[in-house]
């Protein structure tokens, strides 16, 4: 050995571990324990760990425990069920749910076995209890505590004169409750007293039907005041005793602010009866509500002090233009015929909108009051009773006078026509010309071009089509027997053939442009003849180009979607068969250097037929020492066994010996190792 003491050899570590499923990682958790001793089942918590919470159900499936999420250390369940009777021998199961500092929640479940505690050492003969000297002292009159394993001392209740007292050694009542320690002065806000009393009522029994039954009501807590003494004829019965419930006043001194606290009924949820165990409102009363005082406030912040005041009618005459009337019971008054005349009415009170439609004219061409009609040239008016004639003779009618833009006289010999070929011009951005028609076409053309547009503005448009909101509805619909239905081109060396928007269509919220196949049959041409039922081809360097929009950080550039059982929504296919060619059925890439960016993205089962030709693949899973705040990454390499190696390079000391020091997750990450060792 001393030959080689100087020289330096390299030892080269191989270490193959079989990786551990993922799903064990999960339940293999170091910082959580669950330990069942003779009486209690104990879950405990070491190291990062803020909350912790256990749930208990037995053999049936009823959950009979259950501690709540707790911020603690410690969680134990004394082997008892909801009722507090002890469980029965068995195997229950547990639910454990534990969260970190960092906000992460973990659950796993685990099986524990209750059985019968042997004998206590307290009740067996043959082994006694040795003698035990308890010391102390207290006040007489005063219960009595343990102040230690060995020693008692007073406790805060006190028993005087068949009263008891807490935190009072002279209590005045049966019950005397009583906190006068006052929170030590601070320069800053006052500390809040201690809360002196709180009683919460059981909460009702669970049931596990499922025919309509129902759980059992909680708790009541009642609040009764003694009743009164009795007495003989002759003498008076003593009052029944009050209850008061009086909020505290505020603090005194020189400062100022502070105001009487408030009694509180019912703040989250019920109501409150005053001489009714049935109310149905927030407040319901049986019997007479007094205020002395204020009055009563109404929700349209109105306060009523007085009530109205009251009176009685003893008749009702009709006067002028009115019926009916009388001395008893209810009476009615009516307006008599022809009792409105022009004293009752007030100057312009009768307009157009109080007459009934069919009555009378109430304007004419929006001329109200009186209305005169005068005779123009050629033009005759005759008034015959209640019919007004108005009229142009024949003769009276010669032609119109119109520009090269019209045709005709206008007589019925020669009737009017629009002159060929027609300008009009307008300055205006309103419409030149407008044509409706609620049926048919609105412009119908003929000719080499049908309807042709052009545009004299640098960002006008030649021809445009609006469309309704009708779902079958289209801007501009283009229909060839054999030729184009609509063809776009352009000569610009940037502009573009065809273009297409949608500002959120109803039916196709953006979507630009679609093609669909109406048949589908291999009569189908296309420009690019690949697909016999393609919706719609797109031949040039780029098939189709999709850009979403940069103020929107989801966008998707080019979308597919296959509605058929068996349909692909993206088909990408590489058509050359050049051995040269590089071509890609589908390429992605990405032009950001973010960990979270990829050239490609699946979500669900990959499958590769043919060759896959990859650079480094990596696997990413959640680091075993702090799983919460990071990730561990493994190179993959091809291997028949699942297994993590790790290669290394150390050197022998004097004695031929080297120390490897292996990840601390090691062991938390991997089992069954082996090692491979080359000097």
């Amino acid at each position: 050995m001393s030959k080689i003491a100087h020289l330096v050899l390299a030892l080269t570590l191989n270490l193959a571990a079989l990786l551990m499923i993922a799903e064990a990682q999960t339940t293999t958790i170091s910082t959580v324990n669950l330990s069942t001793e003779r009486d209690r089942v104990l879950l405990s918590a070491q190291g990062d760990i803020t909350e912790l919470r256990l749930e208990v159900v037995n053999p049936s499936g009823e959950v009979i425990f259950d501690s709540g999420a707790v911020s603690a250390s410690t969680v134990e369940w004394p082997m008892r069920d909801s009722h507090g009777a002890r469980v029965a021998d068995g195997v229950y199961l547990c639910a454990i749910s534990y969260r970190n500092s960092s906000g992460k929640l973990r659950k796993r479940t685990e099986q524990v076995t209750v059985t019968a505690a042997p004998p206590s050492a307290e009740t067996s003969e043959s082994a006694p209890l040795a003698p035990t000297t308890i010391t102390g002292s207290g006040t007489a009159g005063q219960l009595s505590k343990f102040t230690s394993s060995s020693a008692i001392g007073d406790s805060i209740v006190t028993e005087s004169a068949g009263q008891i007292g807490v935190g009072t050694t002279t209590p005045t009542a049966t019950l005397h409750v009583n906190n006068s320690a006052q929170p030590a002065s601070s320069a800053g806000n006052g500390t809040a007293a201690t809360q002196l009393l709180q009683t919460s009522g059981g909460k009702g029994g669970n049931t596990t039907g499922t025919t309509g039954q129902v759980g059992g009501a909680g708790a009541s807590i009642s609040l009764l005041a003694g009743t009164g003494g009795d007495a003989p004829a002759g003498s008076k019965r003593g009052n029944g005793g009050s209850i008061t419930l009086q909020p505290g006043g505020p603090g005194g001194g020189l400062g100022s602010g502070g105001v009487t606290g408030n009694l509180l009924l019912a703040p989250t949820g019920g109501n409150v009866g005053v001489g009714t165990t049935t109310p149905a409102s927030k407040l319901t009363v049986a019997g007479v509500i007094q205020s002395t005082t204020g009055g009563v406030k109404f929700p349209d912040n109105t306060v009523q002090t007085t009530a109205s005041k009251g009176g009685t009618i003893t008749d009702v005459s009709a006067g002028t233009g009115l019926t009916g009337g009388g001395t008893t019971g209810a009476v009615t008054l009516g307006l008599a015929s022809g009792g409105v005349g022009n004293t009752q009415l007030a100057a312009n009170a009768v307009t157009a909108t109080k007459i009934a439609s069919g009555q009378v004219v109430k304007s004419l061409n929006s001329l109200t009051d009186n209305v005169t009609l005068t005779a123009g040239t050629n033009v005759t008016i005759t008034p015959s009773g209640n019919t007004l004639t108005i009229a142009a003779p024949s003769a009276a009618f010669t032609g119109v006078t119109h520009d090269s833009t019209l045709m005709g006289s206008g007589t019925s010999s020669m009737p009017l026509g629009v002159a060929a070929p027609l300008t009009l011009s307008s300055s205006s951005t309103n419409a030149t010309l407008t044509v409706s028609d609620t049926n048919g076409d609105g412009v119908d053309g003929s000719g080499f071009n049908g309807v042709s547009g052009t545009s004299t503005l640098s960002d006008g448009n030649g021809v445009v089509g609006e469309a309704d909101t009708g779902a079958n509805a289209f801007g501009v619909w283009g229909k060839s027997n054999t030729g184009n239905g609509v063809v776009g081109e352009t000569f610009a060396s940037s502009g573009l053939g065809g273009y297409f928007l949608n500002n959120s269509g109803p039916g196709l919220t953006g979507v630009v442009v679609r093609g669909l196949s109406a048949s589908g049959s291999v009569s189908d041409i296309h420009p690019g003849n690949l697909f016999d039922d393609a919706g719609g081809e797109f031949a040039g360097p780029f098939g189709v180009i999709g850009a979403a929009s940069t103020d929107d950080t989801d966008g998707t550039g080019v979308v597919g979607t296959a509605q058929g059982y068996s349909g692909t929504g993206v088909f990408g296919y590489a058509s050359s068969t050049d051995p040269n060619a590089g071509s890609f059925g589908v390429y992605g890439e990405t032009a950001s250097s973010s960990p979270n960016s990829y050239a490609g993205y699946f979500g669900g089962n990959v499958s590769v037929t043919g060759t896959l030709t990859s650079g480094v693949k990596d696997f990413k899973i959640d680091h075993p020492m702090d799983p919460a705040n990071k990730y561990l990454y493994h190179t993959s390499v091809e291997s028949p066994d699942m297994m993590n190696i790790y290669n290394g390079t150390v050197t022998l000391d004097q004695n031929g010996e080297a120390t490897v020091r292996l990840p601390d997750y090691f062991e938390a990450l991997n089992r069954d190792f082996r090692y491979q060792l080359t000097a």
